[in-house]
């Protein structure tokens, strides 16, 4: 079997030594590697963002540019081997270069392209031993947390997660709700056809619900035949209620299976944190019991644990958000346009900036309360434009959050945007409403 090539990324300013670098390595072992240059910095996290990596290996022109760098890379790719070749022998430099994060120091005055590629495939084998420790840590911690027959969450996940929703929502405000779902006349179902089927009916509904709900939310299997939905960063009843619906939606159309179709409905109860309680146990309790109340209504319906809850008014929600403005960074027209039709008709007032010179200026002088910022934006390096806005924003007294929107979305782009200051991430492409949640969260 033919061995896959290793990515090396090799990070030189210095186009006479890049040059030596792609003459005397490529003809060293151009089976087994794959060697990448950057000339900067900036270059280097560009192709970090967008192709898998194996090994950075950095050639410094000066050490204040080193430490920094080090940082950068360790802080978002933290198993990731960087190795420095250093044109000093100063101790000290090793030291701090070692603090900092980097896996080893080659000294270039005693390089060697043997002793460099056995570096490197000492590294590299290190570097296959994590991925496959996180590999088996991954799989127990699933077997752990996942109901086996839906791939769903099971009860003790929900359980972990609910917590963190009910702390979430303390610190930030807003409602949170929880559906208590559970298939009507289902025992009838297995008695009929037997429970090989009845798992079936219970896997495509599982994948179903997984596609009906937002990322942010968690469905979960807690039993036979029924399931419990956690809804985060609600602003009002009519946001629980869309779900509500869409998760009854889900059985309009039978599920067909072996050539059988099976017409399914489904009687669902809701809570709400904080009126209906602010521990998840009588949360949980006061949604089952609302979930028998729809039953009781004669089923494939939802109904609220407490029904003396009044809708949020939404004049008045829309009125307290008439007064924000939300700067658009964004020079896709269609999602430009989608999402200022959108906003718009929620109560927002929206501005567009066409130019990092312009979007820079927005921020002085509209004084946004969010900003939403395409990474992609007129096909400049977005890390470099979010850095500079961040920069800028820290200067100003009052900070708007900045809601990133990206077509790649890998936890690794996700986790360094954070680590630029971004508020929130969306990956594209996305529902308008997906947007406005994720709005009204930050903003509110």
């Amino acid at each position: 079997m033919e061995r896959e090539k290793l990515h090396i990324l090799v990070v030189c300013s210095d186009d006479e030594k890049q040059s030596l670098w792609q003459r005397h390595l490529k003809n060293e072992s151009p089976l087994h590697y794959h060697f990448s240059f950057a000339a900067h910095i900036e270059e280097a996290l560009q192709t970090l963002l967008v192709q898998p990596v194996d090994v950075i290996v950095s050639v410094p022109l000066t050490q204040p540019e080193t430490f920094p760098f080090i940082k950068m890379v360790k802080n978002t790719y933290p198993f990731l081997p960087l190795l420095i070749l250093s044109p000093w022998d100063e101790m000290r430099f090793g030291i701090e270069a070692m603090q900092c994060g980097a896996d080893d120091i080659i000294s270039l005055k005693t390089f060697t392209s043997a002793q460099f590629i056995e570096l490197l495939r000492q590294h590299v084998e290190k570097q296959r031993i994590r991925q496959d420790l996180k590999q088996v840590v991954n799989r127990a911690f699933l077997h752990s947390t996942q109901d086996p027959l839906t791939g769903l969450a099971n009860r003790a996940l929900l359980q972990e997660r609910l917590n963190a929703a009910i702390s979430s929502t303390k610190r930030h405000g807003g409602l949170l709700g929880i559906l208590y779902l559970d298939l009507d006349n289902f025992k009838t179902v297995n008695d009929d056809v037997g429970h090989a089927t009845g798992d079936e009916l219970l896997t495509q509904l599982g994948k179903r619900f997984l596609d009906t709900l937002r990322k942010e939310d968690v469905i979960a299997r807690v039993g036979g035949d029924e399931f419990v939905a956690i809804v985060s960063h609600l602003t009002s009843l009519a946001d629980l209620d869309r779900v509500a619906h869409r998760l009854l939606s889900v059985f309009q159309h039978p599920i067909v299976i072996n050539e059988r179709s099976f017409a399914m409905s489904a009687s669902i109860g809701a809570s709400i944190f904080p009126f209906d309680g602010e521990h998840q146990e009588e949360l949980l309790q006061k949604a089952d019991t609302a979930m028998y109340l729809a039953k009781k209504s004669g089923g494939n319906c939802y109904q609220y644990f407490n029904k003396q809850i009044k809708e949020v008014d939404m004049a008045e929600q829309k009125e307290s958000s008439s007064h924000k403005t939300i700067l658009i960074i964004e020079d896709d027209r269609d999602c430009q346009r989608m999402l200022e039709k959108r906003l718009t008709s929620a109560g927002y007032h929206c501005v567009q900036a066409s130019s990092v010179e312009e979007a820079l200026t927005q921020l002085s002088s509209v004084h946004p309360s969010l900003v939403i910022l395409d990474l992609g934006f007129q096909k400049a390096s977005g890390i470099a434009f979010l850095q500079s806005m961040t920069n800028h924003l820290k200067q100003s007294d009052t900070v708007p959050p900045v809601l990133v929107i990206s077509g790649h979305a890998t936890p690794d782009i996700q986790e360094f945007v954070n680590n630029l200051g971004a508020s929130g991430f969306i990956e594209k492409p996305f529902k308008s409403e997906e947007v406005l949640s994720k709005i009204d969260a930050l903003i509110h």
